[in-house]
């Protein structure tokens, strides 16, 4: 797209490319897309349709108005972005995703708890190098504290990526 496209709101832009779909004709005044956008001024309509063109939009100026048309060759040969996801439309649809599934759910939640319990594993180890126990169960014990759950969330995390791989077959 053009230098000065980046710009405009994409919202804006949407709008404005929405209102060309969306109109009877190919040709349409400044006017009759402030209409059709709504919400901002038409100065602020006029200035993303100056931004727009010679990118997405051509437009000439008339005896009362500017007259706007979009540009296909523009936008056939640099195809549509709109099928490309923003950074914050991936974080917010892995969240979703994340939240939405049992199976993801209970992945997230084994991978906390294996990191959790590695960090009071590797404590442990520490510990026992450097002969300096500061729990107050026996080393037994805690090894077996630490290390059994860190085997069940290891499993649980290996069936919970199972389900989820053969989920998506």
């Amino acid at each position: 797209m053009g230098h000065n496209q980046s710009a405009v709101n994409h919202g804006r832009r949407q709008q404005i490319l929405e209102a060309f779909r969306d109109a009877d004709d190919d040709v349409l005044t400044t006017a009759e897309i402030h209409e059709k956008v709504g919400g901002v001024s038409r100065e602020t309509i006029r200035s993303d349709l100056k931004k727009m063109r010679g990118s997405e939009l051509e437009g000439r100026e008339t005896n009362q108005d500017y007259v706007w048309w979009v540009d296909q060759s523009a936008v056939s040969s640099e195809g549509a972005d709109e099928g490309v996801a923003t950074g914050e439309q991936l974080r917010g649809a892995l969240v979703d995703l994340m939240m939405e599934r049992l199976d993801f759910r209970v992945l997230f939640v084994a991978l906390l708890l294996l990191a959790v319990t590695s960090f009071l594993g590797a404590g442990i180890y520490l510990m026992l190098q450097f002969d300096y126990w500061l729990l107050p169960i026996s080393q037994t014990r805690a090894i077996v504290y630490t290390y059994a759950p860190m085997v069940t969330f290891g499993i649980v995390i290996a069936v919970a990526g199972l389900i989820v791989l053969f989920r998506e077959r």
